[in-house]
Parts: structure tokens; C-alpha cells; sequence
């Protein structure tokens, strides 16, 4: 690796041209796969919350969330009916620390409104992966990159996102001196 490019894609140099590889595509990839692996084994991993978030619910909302509390505890939030329109989330997918919880649950009872839940299992678990990724413009160390692309690497699906987006693009020393003009 050599480096950064604008905080948005990391360049490797190899001996017959270079790959640019989106930080962001990359590492959602790797949070996909890690997220859907421990979702079809029943098995994603939790972190308790030390606050629990207190979340405001309306009616609607509410009754999705009662219908679908078991889903909701599959997909690694465990979370409680408190009081009136209110629910007391007191665990999150691990992969997602605090980042923007309470949107994530209202955003999976938003698509819940539409379908069923277990319907759209696969696009909550994208929006997962997206929000636990590192952003296009977020500072990533050599050592986080490369910890990355390893991860990426053992990946079934490495050169794509969730979203279809290429990871990795590869351009040859031919294309960049055509594009230098050299040739």
C-alpha cells in the first residue's frame, strides 16, 4: 500500500500498474459478510449497552416493533417495551458500537412498515454493514487498510460491495501512460 488518496481510496502499487481500492466499498464488504455469517448461524455478536438509549415510538412504529421484537433480537438488538410509546434498547450488533442506533432501529421499522421482516433480513443487514464501515473521507491508518483488505481478501464476494460498487479497481501502466499521454 502506499497510501491515501483524498481519505477515500488507498492506492497499492504492483509491477504491471496499480489498484485503487475504496475504503469505504472495501470495509462494508467485510462487515456484510461478518454480519450475514453470524446472522445465519443465529449468532451475532452483542454488546450490552452501559446506558441503555431510551427511544420515543409512534403508534405505528410500536405495533411493528411488537410484532417483530423476536427478528428484532435476532438481528442483535435487545430491546424492551418502558413506557407508553417508549422502548429501552439495551443491546446492539457489536459491529456497530452506539453509531446512530436509534436511527438504524427506526430506519428497520420503517422497512418493517412495508414487508415483512424477515423480507427484507438481507437490506437491514446492508444498512448494518454501511453504518459499521468506515466512511469515504474518514482517516484510516496503513495498518487499518491493510487489516482490511486481509479481511477483505477472505471474503466470498471481494470485489463488490453489498450495494454492487466495485472495491478494487486496477489500472495498468499501459492506461495511466495513455492517459499521461506517454503512449
Amino acid at each position: 500500500l502506499l497510501g491515501n488518496i483524498h481519505k477515500t481510496f488507498f492506492i497499492a502499487e504492483t509491477e504491471g500498474g496499480a489498484f485503487f481500492i475504496d475504503q469505504h466499498a472495501a470495509h462494508e464488504r467485510v462487515m456484510y459478510e461478518k454480519l450475514m455469517n453470524q446472522f445465519m448461524k443465529k449468532e451475532i455478536v452483542v454488546q450490552r449497552l452501559l446506558q441503555p438509549e431510551i427511544m420515543e415510538l409512534n403508534a405505528s412504529e410500536k405495533a411493528i416493533f411488537h410484532e417483530n421484537q423476536e427478528m428484532m433480537l435476532e438481528l442483535g438488538f435487545e430491546m424492551e417495551p418502558f413506557q407508553g410509546h417508549t422502548v429501552v434498547i439495551k443491546s446492539v450488533p457489536l459491529v456497530l458500537g452506539r453509531l446512530q442506533v436509534k436511527e438504524l432501529v427506526q430506519t428497520i421499522l420503517g422497512l418493517a412498515q412495508k414487508n415483512k421482516l424477515r423480507e427484507v433480513q438481507e437490506e437491514i443487514i446492508t444498512r448494518m454493514a454501511c453504518r459499521a464501515a468506515v466512511m469515504a473521507g474518514d482517516s484510516v491508518t496503513l495498518v487499518q487498510m491493510e487489516g482490511i483488505l486481509l479481511e477483505l481478501g477472505k471474503t466470498e464476494h471481494p470485489f463488490t460491495c453489498p450495494h454492487g460498487r466495485p472495491t478494487i479497481i486496477k489500472t495498468s501502466v499501459e492506461e495511466l501512460e495513455k492517459k499521461f499521454k506517454r503512449k
